[in-house]
């Protein structure tokens, strides 16, 4: 089923919004303009479709349907698995997979080297939220929304000896699901996604790439205006840290474009009043200082873009 909505986004839908939830009370009114901020000048108006498609259980032939570049093939490694979220794959060929959705950490082993994962057993258990996952050493490391946990790898590919490393993650809002990975550098890199799909964020830690020592237990911005990337890498020979953000829904069904940008440190991507290379969104508010045409040109535009809504979840570097 489809939906077609215009929208207008307006000064008097803006006020109109901002006098209901006066009437609501004034923490209402208060959190609404911290949220979306001021009226934009110019009144914009949106198609946007939306798409309810249906769940469709999966079965082999549906592989067919997966289109990869020529030299690539598509098998079942796995199944049976739920919800699986992230992985990473250990030298031996053993693969660990997260389970937001059931709280836990599989292991999964190819005893008879025919491909296909035969051994599965959980290794965490009760560890809510659980999504992100990355390796230095000896220690796997484990994230959901608000915690960051570094567990001892064993011999036997159990985990134990936990650590909490932090409990005060921000929570993300509507981008909840953390993902990590170790940068050349032996930092640890996690993005935080924005509170919501377009507002002023109030938490400076929200719409982020942090950087953490692992060591030291602590963690600064590392780059900011990033609605939510949850797929980045470094590139194996340049070392460039390059990543795909997912831009903001309800603005059209072309734009914002979803964006591939080379990440630098206390670079500013723009959201929320910025998309693309430097495009200023017309729906926004201008900032408290200047407009939004000069912190246009203040941001790191992407330099590539690609279908707006299409979501990237990952991206990997291959030799």
């Amino acid at each position: 089923m489809n939906v077609v909505i215009k929208a207008q986004t307006t000064q008097l839908m803006h006020i109109s919004k901002m006098f209901i939830a006066a009437i609501l009370g004034i923490g209402a009114s208060s959190q609404l303009v911290a949220q979306k901020g001021l009226p934009a000048k110019k009144i914009v108006t949106a198609t946007v479709t939306t798409h309810y498609p249906q769940v469709q259980e999966f079965n082999p032939a549906r592989l067919t349907q997966l289109k990869v570049p020529a030299g690539f093939k598509v098998s079942v490694a796995a199944s049976g698995l739920g919800k699986p979220r992230m992985m990473w794959l250990a030298p031996d060929g053993s693969l660990y997979v997260t389970r937001r959705d059931q709280n836990d950490v599989l292991l999964l082993r190819d005893t008879d080297g025919d491909g296909k994962f035969d051994d599965l057993k959980p290794v965490i258990n009760n560890f809510s939220g659980v999504h992100g996952i990355a390796v230095k050493g000896n220690y796997m490391y484990l994230c959901s929304n608000r915690d960051l946990k570094r567990y001892t790898m064993y011999a036997d590919h159990s985990l134990g000896d936990t650590m909490v490393i932090f409990k005060d993650l921000p929570d993300g809002g509507q981008h909840g699901n953390r993902t990590m990975a170790f940068g050349p550098d032996g930092k640890l890199y996690l993005s935080v996604g924005s509170d919501c799909n377009d507002c002023g964020e109030t938490n400076p830690e929200h719409a982020t790439m942090l950087q953490i020592n692992v060591d030291s237990m602590t963690r600064r911005i590392y780059a900011r205006g990033l609605r939510n990337t949850i797929g980045f890498g470094w590139h194996p020979v340049t070392g460039q840290f390059w990543g795909f953000d997912n831009g903001s829904d309800m603005k059209g069904d072309n734009i914002p474009p979803e964006e591939l940008n080379k990440i630098v440190d206390q670079g500013h991507y723009g959201w929320p009043l910025v998309y693309g290379k430097q495009v200023v969104d017309e729906t926004r508010e201008d900032p408290p200082s200047g407009t939004k045409a000069a912190f246009a040109k203040t941001t790191m535009g992407s330099i590539m873009e690609f279908p707006a809504h299409t979501a990237p979840i990952d991206m990997k570097f291959m030799s």
